[in-house]
């Protein structure tokens, strides 16, 4: 799901880890949401499941940025990511 923030800027709302991924490798992690952060911003605090958890897409994000980094598409002078969690999410 495609949203648009106040100032704009198009996000990326996904249960996929590839997008995530994706947005690490490009250093994009601000424009992905998870659909625990989406109801959260309208008021609707449900529970999700792992899949749809900020948790989650902060993990694959991450990842994403440290597969980068690790094969020499990012410049190892650009601040890293935070360090992964030990136990991954299930896909």
């Amino acid at each position: 799901m495609l949203l648009r923030d106040a100032f704009g800027t198009t996000l990326i709302c996904s249960s996929d880890a590839v997008v995530f991924r994706f947005l690490g490798w490009l250093q994009k992690a601000d424009r992905g949401l998870s659909l625990e952060e989406v109801l959260r911003g309208v008021g609707l605090g449900h529970p999700v499941s792992r899949k749809l958890s900020k948790k989650f897409r902060e993990y694959w994000t991450q990842k994403g940025f440290q597969e980068a980094l690790q094969r020499g598409f990012i410049n190892p002078s650009n601040p890293p990511a935070p360090p992964l969690e030990k136990d991954p999410p299930a896909r």
